[in-house]
């Protein structure tokens, strides 16, 4: 059963995935200093990487398709494109440039945006009785009216508390449904629990800066809504586009407007955030003091086992993308400085040509620079018999990531792990017909390595997650390419296995107790995965 189980998961990956050729054509693309410097003889366009150098020809740049480089150097990969002297009664050249996402970055982002939020972690059972359990509605005899409107009042902040975190959502229910119900009438008790509840929806304003799109008001005459990033690209986009000086006023005051908008966005966002984790970190007494009391041993250090989990995933998620957004911000706050000065001190910035050349562009490739950007050039001819005639190359530069490509990926997998199942047979605990996964699909995230010499062969490591029947799983593995007509991948599995707590096999118990004695533990396996192409 299980071989045929492999050879079907072949012949599945065999059009499921394969290596795009674009991975190799980066694997192999030309490596480049500093300085590319660009020749028009009225026919096609050379290149070539010194013009001190007279031993150095020019390259052909052939026109049906981009020629591609990777920069790297010890100055912020700054790259200089230069064009060698013309006669402008022969020639016209003419040059643009566009950005687009870097598909080594695009594939390490595109996995992690597209990473599902709605992962479960439990068994169908305990499922059922999760959903059934919905918003907790906490309840009071007393005909006292200010008692009861103090009930009111808490519930109403329950049921109005922020619950769609994709990171903190599992928690909040536990917590909204963990109260000590029977206290709400107590002023300091409710008091206590809306300071609380208010940190808590700060989580809001924190997703929201950091996720969302949204107008700036202040900004009358544009009304559409963007990322934060996204303004800031607006803003650095309009102000190169000025050109002249009346539009580059009107544009740099809207930037500065725009500017303020987001430090005052991000400081709102820093303080909730940093409201959160003192939340589930230094006042963590404070907040288990409004649980209940018959929650009991177990349950509580599962409670704080998971708040432990969230302050972790809220320093790997949360804080890098502040610290991200915040760099993007001062960037623009340094573009607005620089060019309020500019406005200041107008003048003309000296030349940067080299003798015999004209420095038509010069851009950073930064570290945290994670596109590319392709350049256009059109050369027209003026004169003779190819007047009119055009030719367009382009030249597409990103940083180089030295011999290793990233790429994203969809495939099937074979793994032997069975989830575990439980039931109740003759009042007694018993395990039930497991459910094998065999074949599933993931999305991976592949790294793929050239080796100095030679281009058959090329190793790649790759980590892999999928949902599975009823718990995540998550393939992390190694393997190799033979160029991009076949790869195999095989490596561990991490799992989580549905495994009974204080009840054993044989134990007297009903539904109800069994479903509360499941728990989840990590599990280990192992995978396969083969791709080819005819």
């Amino acid at each position: 059963m299980k071989t045929k189980i492999t050879w079907l998961l072949v012949i599945l990956s065999s059009w499921i995935t394969a290596q795009e050729n674009d991975v190799f054509e980066r694997l192999h693309s030309t490596k480049l200093d500093n300085h590319l410097f660009i020749t028009y003889d009225g026919t096609d366009f050379f290149y070539k990487e010194s013009h001190i150098n007279e031993e150095e020809t020019y390259t052909k740049i052939e026109k049906e398709e981009a020629k591609k480089f990777q920069i790297s150097n010890d100055h912020e990969n700054t790259l200089k494109l230069f064009l060698q002297f013309y006669n402008p009664l022969k020639y016209t050249i003419t040059s643009s440039v566009t950005e687009e996402e870097s598909p080594d970055y695009a594939a390490i982002i595109s996995f992690i945006n597209n990473l599902p939020t709605d992962f479960t972690f439990a068994s169908e059972a305990v499922e059922t009785a999760a959903a059934t359990t919905g918003n907790k509605k906490y309840q009071t005899r007393s005909r006292n009216k200010q008692v009861k409107k103090r009930y009111e009042e808490v519930n109403n902040s329950i049921d109005n508390m922020y619950r769609q975190s994709p990171i903190l959502y599992d928690w909040i229910s536990v917590f909204a449904n963990s109260l000590e119900g029977s206290r709400f009438s107590e002023p300091t008790y409710s008091l206590q629990l809306k300071r609380i509840i208010d940190k808590i929806n700060g989580l809001q304003t924190v997703e929201n800066y950091l996720f969302q799109k949204f107008k700036i008001n202040e900004i009358r005459k544009d009304k559409e809504e963007r990322s934060v990033n996204e303004w800031i690209q607006y803003m650095t986009a309009n102000i190169q586009e000025a050109t002249d000086i009346t539009s580059f006023m009107n544009v740099l005051k809207t930037s500065n407007t725009v500017q303020r908008i987001l430090e005052e966005k991000k400081e709102a966002a820093r303080k909730s955030l940093q409201e959160l984790q003192e939340l589930l970190s230094e006042e963590s007494l404070s907040l288990e003091s409004v649980l209940g009391k018959k929650q009991g041993k177990t349950k509580k250090e599962k409670f704080r086992e998971l708040t432990a989990s969230k302050q972790l995933l809220i320093s790997a998620v949360y804080l890098d993308k502040m610290k991200e957004q915040e760099a993007a911000i001062t960037k623009l706050k340094e573009l607005n400085t620089e060019m309020n000065a500019f406005l200041v001190q107008f003048q003309k910035q000296p030349s940067n040509d080299i003798e015999g050349y004209k420095m038509i562009h010069s851009d950073k490739f930064g570290w945290k620079y994670t596109k590319m950007r392709t350049y256009e050039i059109m050369g027209t001819n003026l004169t003779g018999d190819t007047k009119g005639k055009k030719r367009v190359v382009k030249i597409t530069v990103s940083k180089s990531q030295g011999r290793i490509a990233v790429f994203g990926s969809v495939g099937l997998f074979y793994t032997p792990f069975e989830y575990k199942n439980y039931g109740i047979s003759e009042d007694k605990v018993a395990e039930t017909q497991g459910d094998p996964v065999y074949l599933r699909p993931a999305a991976y995230l592949n790294f793929l390595y050239k080796f100095k010499h030679g281009d058959l062969l090329y190793p790649m490591f790759q980590v892999g997650i999928t949902q599975g029947i009823k718990t995540p799983l998550f393939p992390i593995g190694a393997g190799f390419s033979i160029r991009n007509n076949f790869s195999i991948t095989a490596g561990p599995l991490i799992a989580f296995q549905n495994e009974l707590g204080d009840l054993s096999i044989g134990d007297t118990a009903d539904d109800a107790l069994l479903k509360d004695d499941i728990t989840t533990h990590v599990k280990w396996s192992w995978y396969l995965s083969l791709n080819y192409k005819f």
